[in-house]
């Protein structure tokens, strides 16, 4: 008598659920994967790990666990790129065999990567070297000019600040050299 041990191997399908699109460099971008049992039988499956030499990855490795006939799995991984170009993503997911025997399925995707798009200026801006706008000096109003007179009769800080740099720092302004200091009775 001759014992004949058939040995199945899961037929699964890794792909994405839906298109990715196209992923941004130095941006954290949605990889939408799934794993399809396109078999006859139920299997049992064990961790799925996503990995990519040219990315960070979060929410990468998760347990599957049994998949039934026409079944699917998905995982929501983040993807931050380091550079444009094409991306490999490798997806590796165990079982034990017939045999109980560890076996791995593997399967690379990829994934076009674009450089970030620099924002085009407003009207009225100039973008500086590193694509930020430069905005055109605001004239001041009378209020302006009465609040900084008022802060100055108390010896506060009362020049004037450059909107341009984003915040309220104040700018040294040129004063006369031949000011004489005030004498008090």
């Amino acid at each position: 008598m001759i014992t004949l041990v058939v040995y199945l191997l899961p037929v699964v399908e890794v792909s994405f659920y839906q298109d990715p699109g196209t992923f941004f460099a130095g941006q954290p971008n949605l990889a939408p994967l799934q794993i399809v049992n396109k078999g006859r039988e139920t299997v049992v499956l064990g961790n799925m790990k996503v990995a990519s030499q040219g990315a960070d990855l979060s929410n990468s490795t998760t347990l599957i666990g049994a998949l039934e006939p026409g079944g699917y799995f998905t995982l929501d991984t983040t993807v931050m790129p380091y550079q444009a170009g094409m991306l490999d993503i490798n997806i590796s997911v165990d079982y034990t065999d017939d045999f109980n025997q560890l076996q791995i399925i593997d399967q690379t995707l990829q994934v076009e990567v674009m450089d970030m798009p620099l924002p085009e200026p407003g009207e009225g801006e100039i973008p500086d070297g590193e694509g930020n706008p430069i905005l055109p000096d605001q004239t001041e109003t009378f209020l302006q000019k009465v609040w900084r007179f008022l802060l100055g009769l108390f010896g506060l800080d009362s020049g004037t600040t450059n909107s341009a740099d984003g915040g309220n720092f104040p700018v040294e302004e040129d004063k006369p050299s031949n000011s004489q200091p005030l004498k008090m009775p």
